[in-house]
């Protein structure tokens, strides 16, 4: 028999044609995350090495155990084991009992939660330490080197040596005054707020990584004042805060300016207001094929638009052009080195000068890809024809890709329809115009939210519960009930909807793409948000395919000719 792409070099792993199922990709075998028999579906193809699968039944990733023809091994982040739990010398004397294993289930002290928790083994390790989840805060932890009953914090490229007693971050455990230690005050350069900051990465040489209690993004202190904070992210970190890197403003000022920005309703009149307004930002979006994101951008709450300019690196609190959707979308979307098409070109799209940038179709495409792998129902369109589908109205490809994309992520969440939601899924059928199941369930799981209606789903009370513990600010925070657009504003639904997100998918992506995934996840949250409220984002889009270079320059100001650093070409 000759083996398919996902199976390994040994003859012994070659799965028999009676362990497939009805996709002849996916297979029947033993999973080392939920120790159940089921079928794990294939997500990502690979010629040479082993092919990654997904267990559908706890929704982690696997790959064919290297070892016997029954068994998945546990796929992390940044490697993968070489055998299931039923072959791996550490772990095989546990699976007779896995519920009660000493060696898979401990207790201990986390220095995360600083609680006594039971601690889940994550990855097993023959010679370092193993890696274990608090159960109660669900962050990695590994052994302390020094003590037997402190556990150290784990990170994604390195981890703790000792317990937070042993380094003495705390004096001892149980202690009430111990989450009080972990706290700085501060002002926020992602909030504009002086707040708590939560310790979260412990450092000697470098500066110790926060998490404002505010808004949950991550901080350090500025190396010139030493009391605020800075904006930092993956892979990035701002030296200065934003009073250090602009002398002539402060932070009461900008704390006034962001409290009347953000207090900005958005209601129907003023959503359809700004989608039919003509300016040259626009004519520049639909050249570009980037409508569709400029259309949905410039249809949110200023506060959503703040959010996704935090994301890609900067705020728009300290910008001149605050106030002007049609001027904040444009930015978002082409800001030199942290726009989405910026992030979104490669490295020698970048150096091209005669290189086109990025349009929609293939900004989705490539971040799809990136976060759930290369098994997807859409195909790679080359750039001119994936220009025409980025700017035609109600293009089948286009809505395709996206609904995809949201089928995906629902997927990764793992939610599930509940009869008693209390939603008319049919109705949220009809108005999304969605198929996919898996798409339709998520958009119910929205519009419950966004109605405030009950559900064990709702993302609104299920960030209530997520991260009240991190952000105790928003535990008290109500969402009123009001218009869909106005609800989607609220910080509880901008933190559910992150919370979600970052629960359910991997963002480890790196510093481009990795930044673009919460930006796209709260544009196409915003075209479930529209047509909820019967707004269609294809009757506002023009296409004018006899555009010509001169008749664009005449609207726009000889200073942003610079941008047209691409070939305008006719797809007639």
């Amino acid at each position: 028999m000759e083996p398919d792409s996902w199976t390994v070099l040994n003859q012994d792993n070659v799965v028999p044609l009676a362990d497939r199922t009805d996709n002849e990709n996916n297979i029947n075998r033993k999973c080392s995350w939920c120790f159940k028999e089921c079928e794990q579906e294939i997500v990502k193809t690979s010629l040479f090495g082993r092919s990654k699968f997904q267990c559908k039944k706890c929704r982690n990733n696997t790959l064919v155990c290297m070892v016997c023809s029954t068994g998945m091994a546990r796929s992390y982040d940044h490697g993968s084991d070489r055998m299931c739990f039923w072959c791996a010398p550490q772990t095989k004397s546990a699976m007779d009992d896995p519920d009660n294993s000493p060696y898979l289930n401990v207790e201990g002290y986390c220095s995360w939660c600083l609680k006594m928790s039971e601690l889940t083994l994550y990855k097993p390790s023959l010679i370092g330490r193993n890696s274990y989840t608090c159960n109660r805060c669900k962050k990695k932890i590994l052994k302390c080197r020094l003590c037997k009953t402190g556990y150290s914090r784990g990170y994604a490229s390195y981890n703790d040596e000792l317990c937070a007693k042993c380094d003495k971050t705390i004096p001892d455990w149980e202690k009430e005054e111990n989450s009080a230690l972990l706290k700085k005050g501060g002002w926020c350069s992602w909030c504009i707020e002086f707040c708590d900051h939560t310790l979260d990465q412990k450092n000697v040489m470098r500066r110790n990584v926060y998490t404002c209690d505010n808004c949950a993004n991550r901080t350090l202190f500025c190396v010139k004042c030493k009391k605020a904070m800075t904006r930092g992210g993956i892979g990035w970190d701002d030296n200065l805060c934003i009073t250090c890197y602009s002398p002539n403003i402060n932070w009461e000022d900008l704390r006034m300016l962001r409290h009347e920005y953000s207090n900005t309703q958005a209601t129907q009149e003023k959503t359809i207001e700004n989608l039919s307004r003509f300016s040259k930002y626009r004519q520049k979006a639909e050249i570009c094929g980037m409508i569709r994101p400029f259309l949905l951008l410039v249809s949110m709450a200023p506060p959503l638009r703040n959010k996704i300019a935090n994301e890609l690196g900067w705020c728009i609190y300290t910008e001149d052009y605050i106030g002007d959707p049609h001027r904040e979308a444009w930015e978002i979307i082409h800001a030199h080195s942290t726009g989405i098409q910026a992030r979104t070109n490669k490295s020698y799209e970048k150096v091209n000068p005669f290189g086109d940038n990025c349009n929609w179709y293939e900004i989705l495409f490539r971040v799809a890809e990136k976060a759930f792998g290369n098994f997807m129902d859409a195909q790679h369109l080359d750039h001119e024809l994936s220009h025409i589908v980025s700017t035609e109205p109600a293009s089948n490809q286009m809505e395709g890709l996206e609904e995809e994309f949201i089928e995906r992520l629902s997927i990764k969440m793992n939610i599930e329809l509940n009869t008693a939601d209390g939603c008319d899924a049919e109705q949220i059928r009809d108005k999304t115009g969605f198929t996919r199941e898996a798409a339709v369930n998520y958009s119910v799981s929205l519009g419950t939210s966004i109605l405030h209606l009950p559900s064990r789903l709702d993302i609104a009370l299920y960030a209530a519960r997520h991260a009240s513990a991190v952000i105790p600010s928003l535990a008290k925070v109500l969402v009123p009930v009001s218009s869909a657009l106005a609800t989607a504003a609220t910080p509880l639904f901008i933190v559910g909807v992150l919370s979600l997100a970052k629960a359910g998918v991997d963002l480890g992506l790196g510093d481009t793409l990795g930044r673009l995934f919460v930006p796209i996840v709260i544009m196409l949250n915003q075209r479930i948000i529209l047509m909820l409220e019967e707004i269609d984002i294809n009757d506002y889009m023009t296409v004018d395919r006899d555009i010509k270079l001169n008749d664009f320059v005449e609207v726009d100001e000889v200073d942003d000719r610079e941008i047209l650093n691409f070939e305008i070409k006719d797809f007639e």
